[in-house]
């Protein structure tokens, strides 16, 4: 069981820019209860740019770590808004 995923809740981690430190800032918090995602986000380093395979790759973690029924990403559109949001079943 992944201990990360008893601390994911739905709703916004990263509201009004959609800069990859800021969404990194937002998530944080998880890197203490995922081994992996800790070393994704020291790898980042202070890149900014989200077009970089790092962003994919945390992307990617977040929603592995998610609970079932969760994902991770961006929620409506141009308003920088990220978090964990209901999938459709």
């Amino acid at each position: 069981m992944i201990i990360a995923t008893e601390h994911i809740r739905e709703g916004s981690t990263s509201t009004g820019s959609c800069r990859l430190d800021h969404i990194i800032d937002g998530i944080r918090y998880l890197a203490e209860y995922d081994q992996e995602l800790s070393d994704l986000i020291y790898e980042f380093g202070d890149q900014r740019d989200m077009r970089l395979p790092i962003y994919e790759e945390i992307v990617n973690r977040l929603n592995v770590i998610a609970p079932d029924g969760l994902a991770f990403g961006p929620r409506g559109y141009g308003i920088g808004n990220y978090g964990f949001w209901r999938t459709e079943a």
